[in-house]
């Protein structure tokens, strides 16, 4: 089904409340990414005055974090300056700000979202051919269409060009480029590149660069006409996760999503802006539904999410002053001394901001108030493997800032649909739960025709040893002297029983069952001090009921770095043992009639 036509609001094409901030300056503490206006400098006095957060925090300012292409700003510097000069002098002074300005280039976005890690690839293709021509008025003398589902093709070049005498035509379908692009000499591959990517690569090409093309006028023809009547929005075509609420106009987006919704990203150029346009997505078909709008592109989103923390910060220091607790110290570490201005004067103030930024989402009790907020925020925790992540370049070990490489600030991550035609298995949150939960789901008589429970294999350790290392075993427990372990056989033959198969496991088992092409469900209960008390009647040990709800907590971190979407039981759902048990019988209903979405970067 074709996306149905955006409502024209301002300039045809752009989205409500954006016309009038394209080509502003944003503000990475304002609660939207655009400069102050009278009301917002009010506001900001107000919080001064009552001291809500550090001064030399919440002064920061970004003149221009905007690292994407615009056609008419080539590489504006970044700077970041005080709201008021009285302000900066007693905040950051202009080394501070400098160096703030380093820090924030190194968080930002280098480039536009990326599918995957362009890389040099020589392409063996009899039809590729080769051309060389000069790169740094490449973009003005031809325009683009496609994207990464399509490919990229020249859709015009301007008459007289030096394109034009190198031998670009229209039709032609771009591979490769071999050359400098932003000062570094690189193979970039084009095939899978978005319309945004192929864009920002061909504005920072310079000096006399390789293009690898094809002629592939069939396939051109074949994406005009799907434009032209209206199949087709662009020739992108692909799925995120968004890792933070985006609260439609406030946000300078149509489309209002929340943290953890997948959608489908249609066009990352939309009307030739850096926005992208969505559509929401159906949970149980995968199918896009009607609505339709646009989302911040990925680095402007990367702004937000600095913004949003920002927020989440002020608010936990306002109900530390409200608690009478002291709001400089509860952004100190207890651990570390404190920055001495005479040994390190560029760095002492200026790395503070990074250091509350590290603090505040490494916090066991931030993360809970991050996933339980409206400005809820999720951290991507940093990826296993030696690829560095999308939107994250990781710094070199001999960078003195290199602590700020353990935060990942990834607004939208990249997921790829599975579909399920077996039963899958379910896993509890918080795990401590899942061996009451089983008393009860699984009674003597049995768990009914759906619900079974997975007996576990006995092994010797040196069978243990053996087995494990031709094939990891999804769970084991040690006893005394065996190993109770649970295999993806054991899961597959209850499966194929047409049954759910009840683990009794940790959440770090998940990575394990998805590259197993195993998608399990996961149920995650939400226990604070309003619900706890309702557990009493299951057979649960518990010291101390305070205890329990500090430990479901700290679990809760686990969730942030699941590769797959999880149901919420929120504390309200149910009333006692019984309510709960037929609430978590239904989630896993519903849950086994949806589609899964799989961040293949968290394996």
């Amino acid at each position: 089904m074709a996306p149905s036509p955006l409502p024209p609001s301002g300039a045809p094409g752009e989205a409500p409340g954006w016309s009038n901030t394209r080509n502003r300056n944003f503000s990475i503490l304002s609660t939207v990414p655009v400069p102050p206006e009278k009301a917002s400098l009010c506001r900001r006095q107000r919080e001064k005055d009552t001291e809500f957060c550090p001064r030399n925090f919440s002064d920061l300012d970004s003149d221009n974090m905007e690292t994407e292409y615009e056609d008419e700003v080539q590489d504006a510097p970044l700077s970041v300056h005080s709201s008021s000069s009285s302000h900066q002098s007693e905040g950051l002074d202009s080394y501070d700000l400098e160096q703030v300005n380093t820090i924030l280039r190194k968080l930002s976005l280098e480039r536009p979202f990326r599918l995957s890690l362009s890389s040099f690839t020589r392409v063996s293709c009899s039809q590729v051919q080769e051309l060389s021509l000069q790169g740094d008025s490449l973009l003005k003398d031809i325009s683009l269409v496609g994207g990464n589902d399509s490919g990229i093709f020249i859709s015009s070049v301007q008459s007289g060009s030096s394109a034009e005498r190198a031998g670009l035509r229209e039709g032609h379908h771009l591979i490769l480029i071999e050359g400098c692009v932003r000062g570094e000499k690189e193979g970039i591959s084009l095939e899978t590149c978005t319309q945004e990517e192929a864009h920002w690569t061909l504005q920072h090409c310079s000096g006399q660069i390789q293009l690898h093309y094809r002629a592939n006028f069939e396939a051109y023809n074949r994406l005009q006409s799907a434009l032209t009547d209206g199949s087709l929005t662009s020739g992108d075509s692909f799925y995120i996760r968004v890792n933070l609420n985006l609260w439609g106009q406030a946000d300078s987006c149509s489309l209002s999503v929340l943290c953890d919704e997948v959608v489908h990203v249609l066009d990352t150029r939309h009307q030739g802006h850096c926005e992208w346009l969505c559509a929401r997505v159906d949970p149980y078909s995968g199918d896009d539904l009607p609505e339709v709008g646009t989302l911040p592109s990925s680095s402007r989103a990367q702004q937000l999410l600095l913004v949003k923390i920002q927020k989440l910060m002020c608010r936990g220091g306002k109900e530390e002053t409200e608690g009478s607790r002291n709001v400089r110290s509860s952004f100190q570490s207890e651990e570390a001394p404190p920055l001495d201005p005479k040994t390190c004067p560029r760095q002492s103030r200026a790395s503070v901001f990074i250091t509350q930024i590290l603090q505040f989402v490494s916090r066991m009790d931030n993360k809970y108030k991050r996933m339980n907020s409206s400005e809820r925020v999720r951290i991507v925790p940093p990826s296993s493997g030696s690829l560095p992540r999308q939107g994250f370049e990781p710094l070199r070990e001999e960078d003195p800032d290199r602590e700020v490489s353990g935060l990942n600030l990834i607004p939208y991550s990249l997921v790829t649909l599975q579909r399920s035609g077996a039963r899958r298995p379910v896993l509890f949150s918080p795990a401590a739960l899942a061996g009451p939960l089983l008393q009860r789901l699984l009674p003597p008589g049995g768990g009914g025709p759906e619900l079974s429970g997975c007996r576990p294999d006995v092994l010797t350790k040196e069978e243990f040893q053996l087995r494990q290392s031709v094939e990891p075993f999804v769970h084991y427990k040690e006893k005394t002297a065996t190993f109770e372990v649970i295999s993806r056989e054991k899961i597959e033959d209850v499966a194929a029983k047409g049954r759910h198969c009840l683990l009794e496991a940790e959440l770090s088992c998940v990575k394990d069952l998805l590259r197993r092409e195993i998608y399990p469900i996961i149920i995650f209960i939400k226990i604070c001090e309003r619900n706890v008390k309702r557990l009493r009647k299951l057979p649960l040990r518990l010291e101390s009921e305070e205890d329990f709800v500090r430990a479901c907590r700290i679990r809760e971190k686990e969730l942030e770095g699941v590769a797959c979407l999880y149901s919420t039981v929120e504390p309200d759902a149910w009333a006692g043992p019984d309510d709960l048990v037929r609430v978590v019988k239904e989630r896993i209903q519903e849950e086994q009639r949806k589609v899964v979405w799989v961040e293949q970067d968290l394996l």
